[in-house]
């Protein structure tokens, strides 16, 4: 059987899951790891979106990799806030 890939944003504090998406391969939720492991010696903010479309200003500090049968998840942990700005999306 196919594994299945998922990702999870998560508020390293509050451990509240702030968005979850799943893929069916890696290389997308890869992708993003090695963007935000970027942002660690840079002194710019990174703005997330949860599934109600609220921004958050979002500082990545590490992540996680958990399989479990056949779902391999990676958990992405983030020091968050609230954003002043809301952009409204589609």
């Amino acid at each position: 059987m196919k594994p299945i890939y998922k990702i999870q944003f998560i508020n390293e504090y509050t451990q509240e899951v702030i968005r979850a998406a799943t893929f069916d391969s890696p290389e997308t939720i890869l992708h993003m790891i090695k963007g935000f492991e970027k942002t660690i010696n840079i002194d710019e903010d990174s703005y997330i979106f949860d599934s109600n479309q609220r921004a958050y200003i979002a500082e990545y500090l590490t992540h996680n990799k958990i399989t479990e049968d056949n779902t391999i998840t990676y958990n992405l942990f983030f020091k968050t806030r609230l954003s002043d700005i809301q952009i409204p999306l589609g």
